[in-house]
C-alpha cells in the first residue's frame, strides 16, 4: 500500500503539499463477509499548515458492498468524501511525519450505510416481505398534527 504521509518540515515555509494516489483499501483492515471495498480507490488531498494546526483536506470516492435489507444479495454504494477536512494541532504530531490513514478510514467507515437495498431501493423480493413491512404515510401533515408550536402565531420582529 502506498503510505499517506505527510511531512511536516516541508510545509514551514507556507507550502502546500499535494497527493493523488490509487490505493489499495487494504489498510482498513475490514474482514467482513457482509462488508467489503473497492480493491483500488483515489484518493486526492491537500496539507498545510495554519498557525499551530496542520490542515488536511482530502476527496475520494469508494465503492462499499453491503448486503440488501430484503433479499441478501451484495449491492453496490458509493461513498464519496467530498472536502472534508481535518485539523489536527502540530503538539499532538510526533516527529516530522504524519501518517492521515486512520482520519481517511474512519471517515469511510462513518458512510457505510446501515441499510441498503438492491436495484435502487426495488428489490424484487420485496413482495415478499411486505406484509411485515409497515406502510409509508402518504398524509406528510398528519405528522405535525399532533405538535404544538408555542410561537407560531407571533411574530416578534414586527416594532424591529
Amino acid at each position: 500500500m502506498k503510505e499517506l504521509h505527510i511531512y511536516i518540515d516541508r510545509l514551514k515555509t507556507g507550502q502546500i503539499e499535494k497527493i493523488s494516489e490509487s490505493i489499495s483499501s487494504d489498510f482498513l483492515e475490514i474482514d467482513e463477509q457482509d462488508l467489503a471495498f473497492d480493491k483500488i480507490f483515489k484518493i486526492e488531498a491537500e496539507a498545510y499548515l495554519a498557525n499551530d494546526h496542520l490542515i488536511i483536506q482530502f476527496t475520494l470516492n469508494i465503492n462499499a458492498f453491503i448486503p440488501c435489507s430484503i433479499c441478501n444479495a451484495m449491492t453496490k454504494n458509493t461513498l464519496k468524501v467530498d472536502n472534508t477536512c481535518f485539523s489536527i494541532p502540530l503538539s499532538e504530531v510526533k516527529g516530522a511525519v504524519f501518517d492521515f490513514t486512520d482520519e481517511v478510514r474512519s471517515t469511510i467507515l462513518n458512510l457505510v450505510p446501515s441499510f441498503s437495498e438492491c436495484n435502487q431501493g426495488n428489490c424484487p423480493d420485496r413482495s415478499l416481505v411486505k406484509k411485515y413491512l409497515k406502510n409509508p404515510a402518504k398524509d406528510e401533515s398528519s405528522k405535525t398534527k399532533d405538535v404544538y408550536f408555542p410561537f407560531a402565531g407571533d411574530n416578534f420582529f414586527i416594532e424591529l
